[in-house]
């Protein structure tokens, strides 16, 4: 259905399907509400989390992009920001499009024209955390067959490798849609509106199969599974390190103890990288559940939809679903600032 097919009927929308000459009714001063709660929200945590991200992109590039987890965790900053930066971009400029072009336009189809673009940027924070986690995973469960693997020119060869999938899986959708002039023959003024390619519901159907609903999914399993190993790793590291220590003191050889603090040491910094990685990815796999939920009863529930019979409630879960992902992009530097001694050192210095 066309986004501009609505009728007012006092208090409510009316949008009418003519395929199957289903209407659906709802009350508009619901819908208002959510979106007034959306344009306070949506801006705030937005900028909170262009913020945070623009800290660890700063830190990130002064502690030096040497190492794979520091390059890894850059790329998660900075695919994080540009997601919260559009979301930004698209609230203000939705306000403020018509006061500078000086032509009218429909804030919610101007609005609809970022959505792909900023949910393009969290696919890659998706791919990109649960590379993270295969990543740590990996040089956890079998250090000496993964170590070489992951090499600093390869790390960075996937990583790029991850935007330009994204770029490539989104690209049809931006092809088919823009901002079209039309006319209103009630007043008979000008202003842009959504248009849709016609063809568009085919290439729409198959984008929600593989980004909406087979990509969080399979990445969503994926992570889990990382997500069990790594914290396994870190219950029997910490046990070894308790018998280590046991046996140490009990000798009390001073050599031996000088090892012993000298490889529990490097023990700790790595446990502490594996501490910051599964809470990242415990994060996403908290705030990335909602969204499976929401893709598969958009997908097989029709009325589940915009302008439909359960539009204010595809409005208010949309409205919980985007305020977590905001949260899960945004969240990240205070992990960082905790599990990371480098991190929070240089972080209190720029203070």
């Amino acid at each position: 259905m066309n986004l501009s097919q609505l009728e007012y009927n006092g208090g409510s929308l009316t949008a009418l399907n003519r395929g199957d000459e289903e209407t659906a009714v709802y009350n508009v001063d619901t819908t208002k509400m959510i979106e007034l709660a959306a344009d306070i929200a949506f801006p705030l945590c937005a900028l909170i989390g262009v913020c945070t991200n623009l800290v660890n992109l700063t830190i990130f590039a002064k502690l030096g992009l040497r190492d794979t987890v520091t390059v890894s965790f850059f790329s998660l900053s900075l695919s994080d920001f540009c997601f919260l930066f559009v979301v930004l971009a698209n609230a203000v400029n939705t306000h403020l499009f018509s006061r500078i072009t000086g032509q009218y336009v429909n804030k919610f189809h101007l609005m609809y024209m970022g959505i792909y673009v900023y949910t393009m940027f969290y696919d890659i924070s998706v791919l990109t955390t649960t590379y993270i986690a295969v990543q740590r995973c990996c040089l956890v469960a079998l250090p000496l067959k993964f170590r070489g693997m992951f090499t600093a020119k390869r790390n960075s060869f996937i990583l790029v490798s991850i935007y330009l999938v994204a770029l490539a899986c989104y690209l049809p959708m931006f092809l088919k849609q823009r901002l079209a002039e039309r006319t209103d023959p009630a007043t008979n003024r000008t202003y842009l509106a959504l248009w849709l390619a016609p063809d568009r519901p085919d290439f729409l159907a198959a984008h929600d199969l593989i980004n909406r609903i087979s990509l969080p999914i399979v990445t969503q399993l994926v992570v889990i599974v990382c997500l069990g190993l790594l914290v396994s790793n870190l219950k029997s590291s910490r046990r070894f390190r308790k018998r280590s220590s046991a046996v140490t003191t009990k000798d009390g050889d001073n050599n031996s103890g000088a090892c012993s603090a000298t490889s529990s040491s490097s023990s700790n910094r790595e446990d502490q990288v594996v501490l910051a990685v599964t809470l990242v990815t415990g994060v996403y796999v908290i705030t990335n559940t909602p969204q499976i939920l929401y893709a598969f009863t958009r997908r097989f529930v029709s009325s589940f939809n915009l302008y439909q019979r359960h539009h204010n409630l595809y409005m208010m879960v949309n409205f919980c679903r985007n305020v977590l992902e905001f949260f899960s992009a945004s969240v990240n530097m205070f992990i960082y600032t905790r599990f990371n001694k480098k991190f929070r050192n240089l972080l209190f210095r720029l203070q």
